[in-house]
C-alpha cells in the first residue's frame, strides 16, 4: 500500500509539474514576424546589390563597359540597396570620395576575380589608365564646386 501511495504521489507531482511548465513557456513575441520580415528584406536588398556588383565586374573584366560606367552603376546600387558597402569601403580603400574608392575596389575585384578568363580589353594597364582619367575628372569636378 505504501508503494502504491508513493507511486501515485510521484505521478501526480510529475503531472502537476508538467502542467506548470507548459503554462510558464514564454509567449511568442508579436514582433517576431516583423523582425523576420525585416531580416528577409535586408537579405533581399543585399542580394540585389551583390548581383549588380558581380555583373558589373564581369562586364568590366570582359571589356564591354568602361570603368566610369561600372563605377557609376555600383555606386548607385550601393546607395540604393546596400549603403553599408560604402561605409566598409571607407575603412578598406584609399580615396577622398566614394566614387574614387568604388573605382579602386572595382579594379581590385577585376584583378582578383578567378572565376573569369583574363580580360579581353586592355587588361590591368587599361584599367589603371581609366582610373587615372576618372580621378582627374573627379578632381576637376571637386574644384568646380
Amino acid at each position: 500500500m505504501n508503494k502504491l501511495a508513493i507511486l501515485l504521489t510521484v505521478v501526480i507531482v510529475t503531472g502537476f509539474t508538467s502542467v506548470q511548465m507548459m503554462d510558464s513557456q514564454p509567449e511568442v513575441s508579436v514582433y517576431s514576424w516583423a523582425d523576420a520580415q525585416a531580416t528577409q528584406d535586408r537579405i533581399t536588398t543585399y542580394k540585389c546589390f551583390k548581383h549588380t556588383l558581380e555583373a558589373t565586374i564581369e562586364e568590366l573584366r570582359r571589356g564591354s563597359i568602361r570603368l566610369k560606367e561600372a563605377q557609376s552603376r555600383v555606386l548607385a546600387a550601393a546607395r540604393h540597396y546596400y549603403p553599408e558597402f560604402l561605409v566598409h569601403l571607407c575603412l578598406t580603400e584609399p580615396g577622398a570620395t566614394d566614387e574614387e574608392r568604388v573605382a579602386r575596389n572595382l579594379i581590385e575585384h577585376v584583378d582578383n576575380w578567378e572565376d573569369f578568363p583574363p580580360p579581353l580589353g586592355g587588361g590591368p594597364a587599361d584599367l589603371m589608365r581609366q582610373l587615372q582619367e576618372l580621378l582627374d575628372e573627379l578632381n576637376a569636378s571637386a574644384k568646380r564646386r
